[in-house]
């Protein structure tokens, strides 16, 4: 409940803080040129100017029900992981007047969303992991379905892989290369609460909550 934090990490092994911005939900953020896209629960979307990191403040919101709990930014689009309302596509071009343009929901409970490519991949829930053609924001198509071991709630692509973080199911690695046609090419799984993963250099970063903090070899998994 702080809201967001901003560190200067210039030197890794000791950051510090140097902004702060309160709000009552921060779900995920993504940071794209002066400005931070906030998920902010059922706060809706939340766009805040950190150009000065000292003083952040916010610029813009967007919020038609449903709770925000993922955001991934894309030129002048924000593709927002709206829980029960499925994917909404919004027009953040003008960042103080953002509009939707666009959105897709066949049931499940969006959790996080990535794009790459004019592919949107949106961790489901239990609906699965979804792949939308979103190269016209105003007309996601449906392209291709994964069907999950359990409940998707984080993606994260890199190349031809998506990786899906399942919580006690462990990370599922699938092959996206065939966007219609996914196929599951590693896992994961120690029975840890797999809530996060993130890929960089070769190496799958892994959140489990309690379980901390765990570091894979990429290669090992595809």
């Amino acid at each position: 409940r702080d809201g967001l934090i901003i560190l200067n990490v210039s030197y890794p092994s000791s950051p510090y803080q140097v902004g702060t911005y309160h709000l009552n939900y921060c779900h995920r953020i993504f940071v794209s040129g002066s400005y931070c896209f906030v998920a902010g629960y059922a706060e809706g979307l939340k766009i805040i100017d950190v150009s000065d990191p000292r003083e952040p403040f916010v610029v813009g919101s967007f919020y038609d029900e449903g709770v925000a709990l993922g955001v991934y930014v894309v030129g002048n689009y924000a593709y927002v992981a709206d829980g029960p309302d499925g994917l909404e596509i919004i027009d953040v071009g003008d960042p103080t007047n953002p509009k939707k343009v666009g959105s897709y929901y066949d049931g499940g409970y969006a959790f996080d969303v990535f794009v790459a490519d004019g592919i949107a991949y949106v961790a489901d829930g239990w609906g699965n992991l979804e792949i939308l053609n979103v190269s016209d924001p105003t007309n996601p198509v449906k392209v291709g379905e994964y069907d999950t071991e359990g409940c998707a709630y984080k993606v994260f692509v890199n190349g031809s892989y998506a990786y899906v973080a399942e919580g006690y199911n462990g990370l599922e690695v699938i092959n996206v290369s065939a966007p219609a046609n996914p196929i599951r090419v590693g896992i994961y799984c120690d029975r840890e609460d797999i809530q996060g993963v993130y890929v960089y250099k070769g190496y799958v970063y892994i959140a489990e909550g309690w379980g901390g903090l765990k570091i894979l070899y990429e290669e090992a998994l595809s």
